[in-house]
């Protein structure tokens, strides 16, 4: 799993996720981090910092919300289940509009948590 490092949303939420990774699937990369591309090769920095990336262990790749239910389909529980139904087209469809107006707007809505604030698309250095 791909995702912003710097924002606390998206922190929060990854530290959630962690939590209900039982079984310790999961692996969370900031965007940020030095090495990204030869982790992920393909993935541009500009492009991580634009949506949440899932990629399995096959290298099959998900952006936006059907990663975000791509993650959740490896929860147990009624979280797998909700992940597994939706990530299903037309539902992954009708979410990522929300998905994308969220991710443009995470800053604020950090900030309006008191979380820590991110910058959407810092230069690459």
């Amino acid at each position: 799993m791909i995702y912003d490092g710097a924002c606390g949303v998206c922190q929060a939420l990854r530290e959630w996720a962690e939590r209900q990774d039982r079984h310790r699937r999961l692996v969370f990369i900031p965007y940020q981090a030095p090495d990204l591309t030869q982790r992920v090769p393909g993935l541009t920095r500009e492009a991580a910092s634009e949506a949440l990336h899932f990629v399995r262990a096959d290298g099959e790749r998900f952006r936006g919300a059907r990663a975000a239910f791509e993650v959740m389909k490896r929860w147990p529980g009624v979280w797998g289940w909700l992940g597994r139904v939706l990530a299903l087209p037309p539902l992954s469809w009708l979410a990522e509009p929300f998905y994308r107006l969220f991710a443009r707007h995470r800053a604020h809505i950090s900030r309006w948590l008191g979380l820590q604030s991110c910058a959407l698309y810092p230069a690459e250095g």
